[in-house]
């Protein structure tokens, strides 16, 4: 877990959505990065928590691998689709109540969250910028 939330906010900060579309070739780069690091941490604490090799360890991950790799490919394909939804849903309803101008959609999401709680925060309040987002 604490490898997955690493690898895609280092990802996400250094290609953010909103400059290079996630096509297949980004999304197999994604997905063979984070399972080659996944492998990496994942051989050594096999080896050492089951008393195996290093060999022995790095077998059982290659199956776990041929089963993940597709299956990151096609979580993060998900993903970033039903999330371009939900902005693409959220944001002709912000902009028509001048919550927020069109623009701030193209930034990367740390940016629109910073933009958006700084207007809210001017002009409603910390409470209601906690329930808007």
């Amino acid at each position: 877990m604490v490898w997955n939330i690493i690898y895609n906010a280092a990802f996400d900060r250094l290609w953010p959505v909103s400059r290079f579309p996630r096509q297949l070739k980004v999304r197999a780069l994604h997905a063979l990065g984070f399972e080659t690091g996944f492998v990496i941490i994942g051989v050594t604490m096999v080896a050492i928590v089951l008393g195996v090799s290093l060999l022995q360890a790095f077998m059982l991950e290659i199956g776990f691998m041929l089963f993940f790799l597709p299956y990151t490919m096609a979580f993060n394909w998900v993903w970033d689709t039903l999330r371009e939804r939900v902005i693409r849903h959220r944001r002709p309803r912000q902009t028509a109540r001048g919550l927020i101008p069109a623009r701030i959609f193209d930034d990367p999401p740390r940016l629109y969250h910073q933009k958006l709680s700084q207007q809210t925060n001017h002009k409603y309040g910390k409470l209601h910028s906690f329930f808007l987002v």
